[in-house]
């Protein structure tokens, strides 16, 4: 049995998925995942993309600081 890691903003991952919520998010990766949750920024990543909630971002849906977190910059 997966064991469930609850995260900040509603994320949740375990060893085969993430989660927003209820929902599954197609093709994010569990063992890189990460949230950044603060009161101006909510947004996660994992070696790949960025995401808000199920939505993946890319650099220009980003402020500097999500460009920072999400690595656009390297």
């Amino acid at each position: 049995m997966a064991k469930l890691e609850i995260l900040p903003a509603n994320y949740a991952k375990d060893q085969f998925h993430v989660y927003w919520g209820a929902l599954i998010i197609k093709g994010a990766d569990p063992k890189t995942f990460m949230v950044k949750d603060n009161h101006s920024l909510s947004i996660a990543k994992d070696k790949k993309q960025c995401y808000s909630a199920t939505q993946v971002l890319s650099c220009n849906d980003l402020n500097s600081d999500g460009q920072r977190f999400c690595g656009c910059s390297e």
